[in-house]
């Protein structure tokens, strides 16, 4: 019979210990999924528990607590014909500079980044500043969605609207990043198990937005206007 030294008995790992985990915007597309799929123990906030764009109420909140991840899917602003302006700049860079500071209160932030990091916009810019500052931190990681897709989408989004039309506009036909929520869920998944040595991963592999409405709804007439500037 092989006799286990304390150490070995404690070990989290021969118990079994389900890691726990933060996610702030619980209602959100991408928290909703993770949470419904995977099985850790899991504490969820949203605005109303807590504002992360303040660092007193963040702080407070956290007092008394670890976890062994955040996972961080809370963002403002976002959406392509939406509101831009330097508040929304504010507000994404102050709830993750509000987490940040508050690392003794957890080993690893998995933060969700996005491929407008490329772009101009204020929210492009903030999502910018994190994967910098992201990239210097080994026990951060930033996971790059251009688009994601799956049960729980907002039914005006692209992919939901090519499943369920007849028919569907584009006007600016261009290579896009999808990835399906499902495989996102196995990826974050994949990374609470292992912590990756590399902490940034850019997801989907690069489609022109007319293949994709096909693969979506083989059905579906595709009608292009013109040609836009590849987003991958």
């Amino acid at each position: 019979m092989q006799i286990l030294n304390t150490l070995e008995i404690l070990s989290p790992r021969l118990l079994k210990v389900r890691p726990k985990v933060l996610i702030t915007a619980k209602r959100s597309f991408i928290a909703r999924n993770i949470l419904e799929q995977l099985d850790y123990d899991f504490t969820t906030i949203g605005r109303e528990d807590v504002d992360l764009t303040d660092s007193e109420a963040t702080s407070a909140f956290l007092k008394n607590k670890f976890f062994d991840y955040v996972i961080h899917t809370a963002c403002v602003g976002g959406r392509r014909n939406g509101l831009d302006d330097i508040n929304i700049f504010d507000q994404n860079y102050d709830m993750f500079e509000n987490l940040v500071q508050n690392q003794n209160h957890y080993t690893y932030l998995i933060n969700f980044g996005s491929g407008a990091d490329q772009g101009n916009t204020w929210y492009g810019k903030a999502k910018r500043v994190m994967r910098g500052i992201i990239k210097g931190n080994k026990n951060m990681a930033n996971i790059r969605c251009f688009g994601v897709w799956g049960k729980y989408e907002a039914p005006d989004r692209f992919p939901t609207t090519c499943i369920a039309s007849d028919e569907i506009v584009i006007e600016e036909d261009k290579l896009m990043r999808y990835i399906h929520v499902d495989e996102l869920v196995k990826i974050v998944d994949g990374i609470i198990k292992v912590w990756p040595k590399k902490n940034e991963m850019t997801l989907g592999e690069p489609i022109l937005l007319s293949e994709f409405a096909k693969q979506l709804n083989p059905n579906i007439k595709v009608i292009i206007k013109g040609q836009g500037e590849d987003y991958v």
